[in-house]
């Protein structure tokens, strides 16, 4: 008798503990419902920012229904109280007031309401009132103000990103940004893009041990780039995109560390001088390098390219020099490589450069040098784009240009009848536009055979000079009886398979002369 009735408290106990597992506390329900109320939806600021993810979560919340079942909500399995709040891209419109009810869920852990419009709303100080708060998200979310100090109170947070909130820029202040990386020392996660940290120095960044991200994108850091930083144990990506007139006195530091751990740098943007330091070479787990829009000069170190897992390197827009870097080894794992607008010159004693077929990308850059032996240059079937680069009328001794099939964007440049030795010239499949122009030289294209400029958008009359000039076309024969010379054209047709051969360099070429118009 006492076993069954051991045996029917048990079951009773499961069916309780059952039914108060299943509903969430009354009083965080009525703090979540009114925490609704007090927005509207407005769908079009979320779904332009969440592509796909957009989705009104709160209109599917139903007070007295259980609310650890509404969407975006999760609660704790046995005390029932609301810890992950998720009403990210929910288009929640409205002001978010230091009263409001979402501040009484004091256990959440948990909170994002990134990608809302919240209209500007200051950022209270009760958000540091979330004693477990792990992680925080309130980017792209149309708030403002000077982040208060209490903040530095969340002495749990692992992730904090306050990114994205644009006019005006949430402000940070260098004793609130101190204390909080000296109380949450579990901080794995830093995005602050677009805060404003004009008071804050690089140098003084006293990051914690156990930070794996930090993004501080266009947050007008200033002070000078310190070893520490990039040696920071765990440190693997680190962006600091867009500070370049605060940052812009100062040059990359050399490395100390051996073992550091970023895979990740991007200090693009930030007016960085001097040369790129040799010892970058130990940031041997670094996948991307984004150093663009930089002052950087020197040359490309040649440690640099040998990083073993380094596959994406954009150093565009500097002043960096030199000869053109090894990246073919057989070991690089390179995908994507820019190195436009710099002075990088071709090797003064390079002849040939084939490139075809590769997927590069960028614009080609205006430093060819003079007195250069380049005589084949073969860049067809790239994604090459913007325009013609001038400094190619240095390459004098060029005799094969094919830019074919690319995305260059220019007018028939004039410059090319500077080049004495060019016999092929294709630049078909591009976006070349206008007419083509009345060459003033009266030796143009002396030595052409091959000319291809079809699928552009050029337009207008091809001068009649323009074609007469193409000497190395013409049929050397005199036509018996008018003492003229024909071009490319016997009493049988066209001469479009007359084929001139002969070899270079140990090399057999072969060119059929031709025009594709």
């Amino acid at each position: 008798m006492n076993q069954k009735w051991l045996v029917l408290c048990f079951l009773l106990f499961l069916q309780y503990l059952s039914f108060s597992l299943s509903l969430c506390l009354p009083q965080e329900a009525h703090s979540l419902h009114q925490f609704n109320n007090s927005f509207t939806i407005n769908p079009m600021y979320s779904s332009d920012s969440c592509d796909d993810i957009y989705q009104p979560k709160t209109t599917t919340w139903k007070l007295g229904t259980d609310c650890c079942s509404w969407l975006g909500i999760t609660c704790h399995p046995i005390s029932g109280h609301v810890i992950y709040l998720d009403l990210s891209c929910s288009g929640l419109h409205g002001k978010i007031h230091p009263n409001s009810t979402l501040f009484h869920l004091s256990h959440l852990q948990s909170l994002n309401l990134a990608f809302n419009n919240f209209s500007q709303s200051q950022l209270s100080s009760h958000f540091g009132a979330f004693p477990t708060l792990t992680h925080l998200n309130l980017s792209y979310s149309n708030i403002q103000g000077e982040i208060p100090s209490q903040i530095s109170h969340l002495s749990k947070l692992v992730s904090l990103d306050l990114s994205g909130n644009y006019y005006p820029k949430l402000k940070w202040k260098d004793s609130t940004w101190k204390k909080l990386l000296q109380n949450a020392t579990a901080l794995r996660e830093l995005v602050l893009d677009s805060t404003d940290m004009s008071s804050i120095s690089i140098s003084s960044l006293n990051l914690s041990s156990t930070l794996v991200t930090l993004s501080l994108l266009e947050t007008r850091l200033r002070g000078s780039m310190t070893n520490h930083i990039l040696c920071s144990p765990n440190l693997q990506y680190l962006d600091l995109l867009g500070n370049y007139e605060y940052l812009g006195e100062g040059e990359l530091p050399e490395l100390s560390c051996s073992g550091a751990s970023l895979r990740v740098l991007g200090p693009s943007g930030c007016g960085f001088k001097g040369s790129i330091p040799p010892s970058f070479s130990n940031l041997t787990h670094l996948t991307s390098l984004y150093l663009s829009d930089n002052n950087l000069n020197g040359s490309i170190p040649p440690s640099l390219l040998t990083l073993p897992q380094l596959t994406f390197l954009y150093l565009k827009d500097n002043n960096l020099n030199g000869q053109i870097p090894n990246v073919f080894h057989h070991s690089n794992k390179f995908q994507k490589i820019d190195l436009s607008h710099n002075n990088i010159g071709v090797l003064s004693s390079l002849s040939v450069l084939d490139l075809q077929m590769n997927k590069l990308y960028g614009t080609l850059p205006n430093s060819f040098s003079k007195n250069n032996m380049l005589s084949t240059l073969n860049l067809n079937d790239n994604q090459l784009e913007g325009p013609l680069p001038e400094s190619l009328s240095n390459c004098t001794y060029l005799q094969l240009l094919n830019l074919g099939n690319n995305q260059i964007e220019d007018t028939f440049p004039r410059w090319f009848q500077e080049l004495p030795y060019l016999k092929v010239l294709v630049l078909r499949s591009n976006k070349l536009h206008g007419p083509i122009p009345n060459l003033r030289s009266k030796h143009q294209f002396p030595s052409l055979i091959i000319f291809d400029i079809s699928s552009n958008n050029l337009n207008g009359p091809i001068p009649k000079a323009f074609i007469n000039s193409f000497k190395a076309m013409k049929n050397v024969t005199q036509v018996e009886g008018d003492g003229s010379l024909r071009y490319m054209e016997e009493p049988s047709g066209y001469m479009c398979a007359l084929q001139e051969r002969y070899v270079k360099s140990g090399l057999l070429d072969t060119y059929t002369r031709q025009i594709h118009l």
